[in-house]
């Protein structure tokens, strides 16, 4: 019997903080490991393509820097760009 699985949950929300109202798209990627009769997480690594307020999801949304979480510096989006699929339908891009 196979003892660990793999899962992806994709999902989109919408939150309010501080009164502004923020959106985001994410990628749950997980490693499940079965024990006695239960699957339990192993591994969750969550990516985002985006997380802002909507005002920002219009001017910034063809950017790299998609995630704009109140009290930090905007960072890079985790999807679609890490994603192997997407680096290999890129010009030059290698599946291997």
């Amino acid at each position: 019997m196979q003892r660990w699985r793999l899962g992806v949950q994709m999902g989109h929300g919408e939150v309010a903080i501080d009164r502004q109202r923020k959106n985001a798209a994410y990628r749950y990627d997980d490693e499940y490991c079965r024990v006695g009769d239960r699957w339990l997480f192993q591994r969750r690594q969550l990516r985002y393509q985006y997380y802002m307020s909507q005002k920002e999801l219009g001017l910034s949304l063809a950017g790299r820097q998609r995630v704009r979480v109140p009290g930090a510096a905007p960072c890079d989006a985790g999807i679609p760009e890490e994603l192997r699929s997407y680096m290999a339908a890129r010009p030059g891009g290698d599946d291997d």
